[in-house]
């Protein structure tokens, strides 16, 4: 991993990362002229894909609004209780995250788990 000095996220390099013995694909083209949106969609990706069993078929949809993106996270059925976590800790984190990245970029973004 490593930082960019103009962007403030950290990016990867490479298209596969390992957490916790789990491998997980990503987009790992993030153009410095990306929306607040797509970042934030890169980023709600890489954490979902992380967390879950089948990061094939974590789900990031943005709907923009005239105040704020929101990010619809789609996991499958047997992955949602991962996202979400004992009383919504896991998922209000990923929400502090996401919330805490797109302020510092002057914009506003929430995070919505649908099924």
């Amino acid at each position: 991993l490593t930082i960019l000095p103009s962007l403030p996220i950290i990016l990867p390099l490479s298209p596969l990362a390992t957490f916790n013995s789990k491998t997980v694909a990503f987009s790992p083209a993030i153009s410095l002229t990306s929306t607040c949106s797509g970042l934030m969609k890169e980023l709600v990706l890489l954490i979902a894909r992380a967390l879950v069993d089948s990061p094939e078929q974590v789900e990031v949809r943005e709907i923009a609004g005239e105040k704020a993106t929101v990010l619809e996270l789609k996991v499958a059925n047997g992955d949602r209780g991962k996202i979400i976590g004992k009383e919504g800790r896991i998922v209000k984190a990923i929400r502090i995250i996401v919330n805490s990245a797109s302020a510092k970029l002057n914009k506003r973004a929430t995070v919505e788990v649908v099924e």
